[in-house]
């Protein structure tokens, strides 16, 4: 009966376990994230090298090719049509444009190249990421190919791991570079990466654009011909390298479509396995642990052979995709071995407990209660506790201080960092803040956390703006010392957090985590674009009717969907209602928006949002709704 009793827990370990990985396997968000690690590991360790592509040649325009022009954006148009006039003469079979011309520059300049493109249109792709009038500053002949730019990117770290088949109305670059079709919406289509960034690179023969009329013909007869950047700030893309390795492992846009084509031309694809075969792994995997567990051998042993399992698992998963491209679920199989193991673990733990627990109430009589005790006590771990609270969160930073860092000597930064510390810190304590911590030249604080605080939100702002008063006047005094020194931006929000000691235990710190920390950052970064030292969210604002605070905008900042009112604070003036009412006209689409805001500037010259609202109205913009593309 015992035994049977250990073998119905053990299955019930073992169904549980699988039942839990495999509801994960449908909501990825839990295995997702070393899933993705464990495939870009593979990627790097076991993929076989990609042939050389003889077909494909990269134009890429670059940091020394920029240097011949009067500015760096747009590219100069007549530029780009003498180079893509050149490739044509030179018998290039198609170039493909991956660069956006949606605006119109120099009229003669953009004459030309319109015209280059509607006499090539036959052997053109233009990148057009939007369908209608506003898809190139000029009307396409029929000939010409537009095609989508887009990568499908991973939900959860922004990689690039998909080829984008494009629309019914529009395929992806790669699709019409590569003449191929790919069911619409297929967007599983794995993008097959070498081992490593220069293994990519390496791929196809590429040249530098304004070297393009020193290249014998043959190196473009009859090939597709990919034009794009190659800039450290522009259509950079996070990939599997940059996952694994690091951001500076990020590709330029135009390699991975050239990528994406050259695995379609040569037809390589990843096999995937089915559904049911995934299934079917997994509870494999959580019935070995649970036989694992029930394996009565010396804990070395059972080290040994769980490492050995590991080993197995990984050799496996590795030949499999070095031969065919078949990648095993070895994230989700060991989690499935693990799960089971310390399931079955636990339970078998809490049966022989039990046991104990009846030998004690049985035999107690009979023995020393000491011992009894000592039989049956079991050693507690300490527990981090959190909680949610509603608080205020203060971000800041130093413009400029690794600038300043390296032209001011180490025994004078110390004692210019700590005063500058000092003079932050003191208003946040005043207010009621705690300081969560330092990072570097940065302050981040909580305010309403760990105690209550009355107001926390108008507290944080007070404390703001002490802090902007205080850190104008220093940089004013360093940079009267010859310090070069810049202003600090400030960043406030509110919500709820998760609050806590978190570190384990041997490092406690108290600290918040939660998405109102991360757009109180986010505010803080975007003074940057803006030109302004402090922005508040709308929580916060909302609650601060003894401050006078400003709206700048509508922002959807990167990775949300929803807009965010962004306020600043100001003093009453006539200044504040000139802005009001050139901001209103701007938020209602008024067409002399830009008028009011230009008699405005006329008045005040140096305010930083009505600068940054004209920018935008001048560019073509119609309101206040800001989509934000960086941080």
């Amino acid at each position: 009966m015992r035994h049977f009793k250990m073998s119905t827990y053990a299955l019930i370990a073992a169904l549980l376990s699988f039942a839990i990985i495999a509801g994960a396997l449908g909501n990825s968000a839990l295995l997702h994230f070393p899933q993705n690690i464990w495939k870009d590991l593979r990627i790097s360790a076991a993929t076989p090298v990609l042939v050389s592509s003889d077909d494909i040649v990269l134009i890429v325009i670059n940091e020394e090719t920029l240097k011949h022009f009067e500015y760096r954006s747009p590219i100069d148009r007549d530029f780009l049509a003498q180079t893509i006039a050149t490739l044509l003469d030179k018998g290039a079979d198609k170039v493909v444009v991956d660069l956006l011309f949606d605006q119109a520059t120099v009229f003669a300049k953009d004459q030309q190249l319109e015209m280059v493109i509607k006499q090539g249109a036959d052997r053109i792709i233009l990148a057009a990421p939007t369908l209608g009038p506003t898809q190139l500053y000029f009307q396409p002949s029929p000939q010409l190919m537009l095609a989508y730019p887009n990568l499908v990117k991973d939900a959860y770290d922004g990689a690039a791991r998909w080829i984008y088949p494009g629309t019914e109305e529009r395929p992806s670059l790669a699709v019409a570079a590569a003449d191929v079709a790919l069911p619409f919406g297929a967007t599983q289509t794995v993008l097959i990466y070498p081992p490593t960034v220069e293994d990519l690179y390496a791929l196809f023969p590429t040249f530098e654009a304004h070297a393009v009329e020193a290249l014998p013909p043959k190196w473009v007869f009859g090939k597709t011909v990919f034009i794009g950047a190659v800039l450290d700030q522009s259509d950079r893309h996070r990939t599997p390298y940059s996952s694994l390795f690091g951001v500076d492992k990020d590709v330029p846009g135009v390699f991975l479509h050239a990528l994406a084509t050259h695995q379609l031309k040569t037809g390589l694809r990843v096999h995937t396995l089915s559904l049911m075969i995934v299934l079917t792994l997994v509870l494999l995997s959580a019935g070995g642990g649970v036989v694992f567990s029930l394996w009565h051998q010396t804990p070395g042993l059972k080290v040994l052979s769980f490492l050995g399992f590991g080993v197995v698992l990984v050799s496996v998963d590795f030949w499999l995709w070095t031969q065919f491209l078949v990648g095993l679920p070895s994230v989700s199989m060991g989690f499935a071995f693990v799960l089971s193991f310390v399931l079955s673990s636990a339970m078998m733990h809490w049966l022989f407990r039990e046991k104990k627990r009846f030998l004690h109430h049985a035999f107690a009589q009979y023995a020393p209660k000491a011992i009894v005790n000592e039989l049956l006590r079991y050693p507690e771990k300490l527990r981090l506790n959190g909680e949610q609270r509603d608080v205020t969160m203060l971000f800041t930073d130093l413009q400029g201080f690794t600038a300043m860092s390296e032209v001011v000597p180490s025994e004078d930064l110390v004692p210019i960092l700590n005063a500058y510390m000092d003079g932050i810190i003191e208003p946040i304590l005043k207010h009621g803040g705690t300081v969560d911590r330092l990072v570097g030249d940065a302050v981040i604080a909580i305010f309403n956390a760990p105690l209550d605080l009355d107001n926390h939100q108008s507290a944080s702002v007070s404390a703001g703006i002490e802090i902007d008063v205080f850190c104008e006047a220093y940089a004013a005094s360093m940079n009267a010392k010859g310090h070069p020194f810049g202003h600090t931006r400030i960043g406030i929000n509110s919500g709820p957090v998760i609050v806590g000691n978190f570190g384990g235990l041997h490092r406690f710190q108290y600290t918040a985590h939660g998405d109102t920390v991360n757009v109180a950052a986010r505010l803080e970064s975007l003074s940057k674009h803006v030109g302004t030292r402090m922005l508040v969210g709308d929580a916060t604002a909302k609650r601060c009717l003894h401050h006078t605070l400003r709206l700048v905008g509508q922002f959807v900042l990167v990775g949300k969907k929803i807009p965010l009112s962004v306020y600043e604070p100001c003093s009453e003036s006539p200044q504040i209602e000139a802005y009001q009412k050139a901001y209103e006209a701007m938020h209602n689409g008024a067409p002399n928006a830009l008028d009011l805001f230009l008699e405005y500037q006329k008045q005040w010259p140096d305010d930083a949002v009505v600068n940054f609202h004209i920018r935008r109205l001048t560019a073509g913009q119609e309101n206040d709704l800001i989509l934000m593309n960086e941080k």
